[in-house]
């Protein structure tokens, strides 16, 4: 019985940990651009540079430096997820 009280109190403390961490955490979201291309474009430049990763493993730095030699620039928007006040 004391095991079980023991095992929930420590899954309640994780959780409480995760919460507030997700409280101040802050997002990263990468899109790329490239002048006079679209959506479609990019799809095909991404499934290009996969396809040719294959071949060695895929590993998204090289798919990344493969979409940047076809001339796609990588955008990092960062968005801060602000905690709520404590008032």
């Amino acid at each position: 019985m004391q095991d079980r009280k023991l095992l929930m109190m420590r899954g309640l403390a994780i959780a409480t940990l995760v919460v507030l961490s997700l409280g101040c955490s802050q997002v990263v979201t990468i899109y790329w651009e490239k002048p006079g291309a679209g959506n479609a474009q990019l799809q095909e430049d991404k499934d290009e540079c996969q396809s040719l990763q294959r071949a060695v493993g895929l590993n998204e730095e090289r798919i990344e430096k493969c979409l940047e030699a076809k001339g796609w620039t990588p955008v990092r928007q960062e968005i801060e997820s602000v905690a709520p006040d404590s008032e």
